[in-house]
């Protein structure tokens, strides 16, 4: 039975009568010549088709408004009103369950009436109740496990923002999703009434969902001089930057020669102006690309300027980018979500605040620890493990980068309670510490037994140990160094000397950004200690006021799947690629090798052939797989995209950060310096104001010389000949 044919006897309704098709009408004349009228109803049911709640549309809406919608549950053979203790589930939730199992495609959109219209279209379709943004994690766990799913966006702003939600609520649990808008019309039921068909929606990216960024706080400033030149400075590059014609010629020229006899350019309030004019300009078109320029909208983004001039802004000089600007957030492909590791993620993902990118990279360092030093796989010689040192990047203290943690750690408590209550630590304050919980036992130890060389260190503030590899003396970044390579490990001191052979160490820390780039030293960049990590950036994924509904029962359920895995996995000794898999290794491996990016990414991703092997390895054991199959590497390729995509969102312009401080202090101070060039005098005094030595000075200029990274020559203006030094350009 499905909702629509859910019964619905006669006077549940307000006293109107219900068909099949869950349609209602009737109207009575009022003072204004009508009165409210329930002209739909749309029944709610559970999977096996048994009527809950339903919803009913008025058309003139309740209270004066146009339109309004009432929910009422199903009580014995009646209606009463609200929905309180009722399952929240899915509009016409037994089609979409059957869809799921039959692996079809499920559309998603924003009403009952859009959804009715998709399924006599002829495809599955479903909605949320309650319109718009009512979105919840319970209704996200129904489509979890869905191969195809297919959000059709309402085609305006809060249509966008619902669709935004819709899309970052399953992305993590949804093999395939894809967004789309009508051709014609704004939602889908003027779409196909258009005469379009199901084939015929418009894709658009996750990035043009976000609309319009919120305008900064503004004052009125009508009439000053300041929004004078912002105007000017504005109209000037109207003139310049937009294609010839765009803008009426007279028009244009008069912008012109009033913006040239003007000196200073008010640069903030010029940028907010070109803000705005590409904010109205930024809605899409029935192909889905941004409208395009019009006069109309050049000359209205300037008269918002000139009535929005942000408190504070001042007349200034326009600069170019600033190095070190951050690139996008980083986005996880859905293959990394392959076999049980992402089915794990997928399960949990509804019902917490944690980032997937996190718990799935927690998940793969837990797993390749607790499986033990036994399976690997051989590159070039070497020996690789499934040892993983993940780190938890997050823009602030709340990206859940705990709940992360907090969330896998439960599932495998019932998968390997001994090695979760042995051989998990939560800090290392040293490399003697570190080896301490592996070492090989001492000549004269009583206790010859083989110790347990698995050590999983789980750091929730990974900070202090930065701090602590940076004392004088510390031993820890080097063994660091050594636990991720061989697992030989050695204090290499005279007195007090300890060794551990064949540790299978792994390391997962928690960091904010503003920590790292804090801790972060030219000197973990240059040995190799951070380039080491798979950098994972890390936000709050969703806002769950009252939690999630991933019970104990289910991380024992979870628990006992990822135990058989381990089970399987411990039995595999040496992994192999497979053919296929080596054809693609083939073509991946020469990929990495052509991303020799400048300065500080460059260093970060220059061990990015052993990261992707050895997730690959982790994926295959996962599986219990004596072979690296080409899932296992498009998985894992997939997992280096977006740990790589983090490096640049963190290190920003990578062709301009090398790491080195001064370094970047000069490349920053040649950004903002007209021509970008300035003369060796002028970076001692204005860049590092006199403090730093002229042999200094010299150096750090003849290093970023060597990179590429700067130009000199030598100018004579009739006196001493002076070296000016120029920003390269980045191609």
């Amino acid at each position: 039975m499905t909702p629509q044919q859910s019964s619905t006897p006669a006077g549940r309704s307000r006293g109107t009568q219900a068909n099949t098709t869950g349609k209602r009408s009737g109207s009575a004349n009022g003072t204004d010549g009508r009165r409210p009228t329930a002209t739909d109803t749309y029944v709610y049911a559970d999977e096996e088709g048994e009527a809950l709640f339903r919803v009913v549309r008025w058309e003139p809406g309740l209270n004066g408004k146009p339109k309004s919608f009432t929910q009422e549950k199903a009580v014995g053979s009646g209606w009463a009103k609200g929905v309180d203790g009722v399952t929240p589930v899915l509009y016409r939730l037994p089609q979409v369950m059957d869809a799921k199992r039959t692996r079809k495609m499920i559309f998603v959109v924003e009403g009952e009436k859009d959804a009715d219209a998709l399924a006599a279209a002829g495809v599955v379709a479903t909605c949320n109740p309650g319109g718009a943004l009512k979105w919840r994690p319970a209704h996200t766990a129904y489509l979890a496990g869905a191969e195809r799913v297919t959000i059709v966006a309402d085609r305006d702003a809060i249509g966008r923002r619902h669709a935004k939600q819709l899309y970052d609520a399953l992305r993590p649990v949804v093999e395939n999703i894809v967004v789309k808008i009508a051709k014609e019309g704004k939602d889908a039921s003027d779409h196909l009434a258009a005469g379009f068909g199901v084939q015929d929606f418009v894709r658009v990216t996750a990035t043009q969902l976000d609309g319009p960024k919120a305008k900064s706080p503004a004052q009125a400033a009508t009439g000053s001089a300041k929004a004078a030149e912002c105007a000017a400075w504005a109209l000037r590059r109207l003139y310049t930057d937009v294609p010839a014609g765009s803008i009426h010629n007279g028009r244009a020229a008069v912008a012109f020669d009033f913006a040239q006899q003007l000196r200073d350019v008010a640069e903030p309030v010029a940028r907010e102006a070109m803000r705005i004019y590409v904010s109205q300009c930024g809605d899409l078109d029935s192909e889905g690309q941004p409208r395009p320029f019009t006069e109309q909208a050049a000359f209205d983004s300037l008269k918002s300027a000139l009535e929005n001039v942000p408190e504070g802004w001042t007349p200034g000089v326009f600069t170019k980018k600033k190095a070190g600007e951050r690139a996008p957030r980083p986005q996880l492909d859905a293959q990394a979500f392959h076999g049980l590791p992402g089915k794990l993620v997928k399960a949990i993902a509804p019902h917490t605040e944690a980032d997937p990118a996190a718990l799935l990279l927690t998940a793969m360092a837990y797993f390749g620890n607790a499986i033990g030093p036994g399976p690997h796989t051989i590159a070039d010689g070497a020996k690789h493990t499934a040892r993983l040192f993940p780190l938890i990047v997050g823009d602030s203290s709340r990206a859940r980068k705990g709940t992360s943690l907090t969330r896998i750690s439960n599932v495998f408590r019932h998968a390997d309670g001994y090695w979760m209550q042995y051989r998990t630590f939560s800090s290392v304050g040293s490399g003697e510490g570190l080896i301490a919980e592996v070492a090989d036992p001492k000549k004269d130890d009583e206790d010859k037994e083989p110790r347990d060389k698995r050590a999983m260190f789980a750091i929730p503030e990974f900070a202090g140990l930065m701090a602590a590899k940076a004392r004088q003396g510390a031993t820890l970044s080097a063994v660091v160094r050594d636990a991720w390579d061989t697992g030989n490990l050695d204090n290499r001191v005279k007195t007090g000397p300890m060794r551990a052979t064949g540790a299978h160490v792994s390391l997962l820390g928690h960091i904010t950004c503003e920590e790292m780039e804090a801790t972060l030293t030219t000197t973990d960049v240059a040995n190799g200690f951070a380039n080491r990590f798979l950098f994972c950036f890390a936000a709050r994924s969703q806002l769950l006021p009252h939690g999630g509904d991933f019970t104990p029962e289910d991380e024992m359920r979870w628990g006992v799947k990822v135990m058989h895995a381990l089970e399987f996995a411990r039995d595999i000794a040496v992994v192999h690629k497979d053919n296929e898999a080596r054809a693609l290794w083939e073509d991946l491996y020469a990929t990495m090798a052509e991303d020799v990016p400048g300065g500080i990414v460059g260093s970060l991703v220059s061990r990015s052939e052993a990261q992707v092997l050895r997730v690959a390895l982790t994926y295959a054991l996962w599986d219990g797989s004596p072979v690296i199959r080409r899932d296992h590497l498009e998985a894992a390729w997939a997992v280096w995209r977006y740990c790589r995509a983090t490096i640049t969102y963190l290190f920003g312009d990578e062709e301009r950060r090398t790491g080195n401080p001064m370094a970047d202090k000069v490349l920053a101070a040649l950004e903002r310096a007209p021509d970008n060039e300035l003369t060796q005098t002028e970076i001692s005094r204005s860049v590092f104001a006199g403090n730093a030595k002229a042999e200094e000075v010299a150096g750090v200029l003849r290093y970023l010389e060597k990179h590429g990274h700067v130009g000199s020559e030598s100018r004579s203006s009739g006196g001493r000949p002076q070296t000016v030094w120029r920003l390269s350009t980045v191609s």
